[in-house]
């Protein structure tokens, strides 16, 4: 079972966070988790003229309009009854992380536009300041994303001997009715090795119910080859490690998980480890 119990989407009312709202109400549904959703007014937004009327009658309004619309039903608003939050004065990733640690979330689910460029790599987006800073597991669900399902598998990335990270891969898949993909990005002379060590990491998460998998390892540049990995095998999901590396060589570089999410073709579960 999915061990979600309160999961927080971040929502810009863009078309980026309509799909990461209708993945995290899918997951809030099969997890039996609560679903809370947050808007983030930033800074320079905070500084203008106030609306006129009730702020937060406006807010829920334009919340209902757009999870109506995101989810495809005029009652969808109501069937998820949602709690609402609207951070003011605040840059996005801070408001996003700060009203995680509000509401006890353990899952937090953004949108990604796929910005890139200079601007990317001196300011990083949302998502990704959002995965460097979280304390708990990130989704960033791209804008044309599909989930996972009986045809489309987990891909779990294994960096190091990781059991929490292949453990929530393997019930991802089981709550989706999706196979894993064990993958495993290393140098030519140790394939052999990591193929067991992958193996053995599989057998001591899967359960009696757990679905089936396969070990893929391969060689090159982790988060070029991960991404590959997962177009080449249709993933539905992505889940990895993330380490919080800090400091000018992540200004520089990017972690292996921020360059995955900045180029795999699907949801990618962030899990600090």
């Amino acid at each position: 079972m999915l061990p979600f119990q309160t999961v927080l989407c971040a929502l810009d009312f863009e078309p980026g966070s309509e799909r990461a709202l209708v993945q995290a109400a899918d997951l809030a549904e099969r997890a039996h988790a609560a679903l809370h959703l947050v808007h983030v007014n930033p800074l320079f937004r905070a500084r203008l003229a106030p609306t006129p009327g009730d702020p937060g009658a406006a807010f829920q309004e334009r919340v209902e309009r757009f999870v109506n619309g995101a989810l495809g039903a005029d009652d969808a608003f109501g069937v998820l009854a949602p709690a609402l939050h609207e951070t003011r004065g605040q840059a996005p990733a801070d408001g996003i992380v700060g009203r995680a640690a509000d509401v006890g979330a353990d899952l937090v689910v953004v949108g990604t536009h796929g910005r890139g460029g200079l601007g990317h790599l001196l300011l990083g987006s949302v998502a990704a300041e959002t995965l460097r800073r979280s304390p708990v597991p990130v989704l960033v669900v791209p804008d044309r994303a599909e989930p996972p399902g009986a045809g489309r598998p987990v891909l779990v990335a294994v960096d190091e001997p990781e059991p929490a990270v292949v453990a929530l891969g393997f019930a991802l898949a089981t709550a989706y009715g999706s196979p894993v993909v064990l993958g495993h990005v290393c140098a030519a002379d140790d394939q052999g090795e990591r193929r067991q060590a992958l193996d053995r990491l599989a057998a001591e998460a899967a359960g009696p119910t757990a679905p089936p998998h396969e070990v893929r390892v391969t060689q090159g540049e982790p988060a070029a080859e991960v991404a590959a990995m997962a177009e080449r095998v249709g993933a539905g999901a992505v889940v990895m490690g993330t380490h919080g590396r800090t400091g000018w060589d992540r200004l520089r570089l990017g972690s292996v998980a921020e360059r995955t999410v900045r180029h795999a073709p699907c949801p990618v579960l962030t899990v600090p480890v």
